[in-house]
């Protein structure tokens, strides 16, 4: 999903503000660390200087050693660095569960109020023609937020009274990318999580992935024995 001007789904026009809109870069107040009259020892004094001289080599010692004690590496003290960037990690994906949770909710009043006009892509657009070739007055497609449920929006809804629903899978946005996160995920867990969804609703839903468009009999028996059984 790419977020550029005119995107119905931009996160502008579903009520989200930039965080530092209207902001200026604030100030930074650093704390008084000497009193009114005093004045740092390294002021006005150079590389040259032998004081100055001598506290870079006790830092430089200071770092070799922790190098030598193997806690220093790549840049981090090893304990306290890894503590600290392992927790601004995770509270960074925290808030962007929170914040994708928020989006969904938001994208789904949008489809609701008939807001978000969304057109079918090409290969739906195939898929669509096989099945209303195939099987007529049985699916329209509800891609554009004809229907919608707490769990989703199906690709294709069943208008002939049977509680069924058909979803189009791309392999990368379903597949493929879900796995650089998740090596181990498979097609049939996808589309086990995708039909428990629809099911806790009553609905039965069929997944039919991408590559399954280049074997039209395959798909057609498949659609036929999905539209068949209860």
């Amino acid at each position: 999903m790419t977020f550029q001007k005119g995107n119905p789904l931009h996160w502008s026009k579903l009520g989200f503000t930039s965080w530092n809109k209207g902001k200026k870069c604030p100030q930074i107040k650093h704390e008084k660390q000497f009193k009114k009259g005093q004045t740092p020892w390294n002021k006005g004094l150079t590389k040259t200087d032998e004081r100055i001289r001598k506290y870079a080599e006790n830092g430089s010692k200071t770092k070799k050693q922790l190098v030598k004690d193997g806690r220093l590496k790549g840049g981090f003290i090893k304990g306290y660095d890894e503590r600290r960037v392992k927790t601004q990690f995770e509270n960074g994906h925290k808030v962007l569960d929170e914040w994708k949770e928020s989006y969904k909710e938001k994208l789904l009043i949008r489809l609701k109020e008939g807001k978000y006009n969304r057109k079918p892509n090409k290969k739906e657009q195939f898929l669509d023609s096989l099945i209303q070739s195939n099987f007529p007055n049985q699916f329209i497609y509800s891609g554009d937020g004809k229907v919608v449920f707490p769990c989703g929006c199906p690709d294709f809804w069943n208008v002939n009274g049977q509680k069924k629903v058909i979803l189009f899978h791309g392999l990368y946005w379903h597949l493929l990318k879900p796995q650089k996160k998740n090596p181990n995920l498979t097609r049939e867990q996808v589309e086990q999580h995708d039909i428990e969804k629809y099911k806790q609703y009553g609905l039965n839903a069929l997944i039919i992935w991408e590559d399954e468009l280049e074997n039209k009999e395959g798909l057609m028996g498949k659609i036929k024995c999905f539209m068949t059984n209860d």
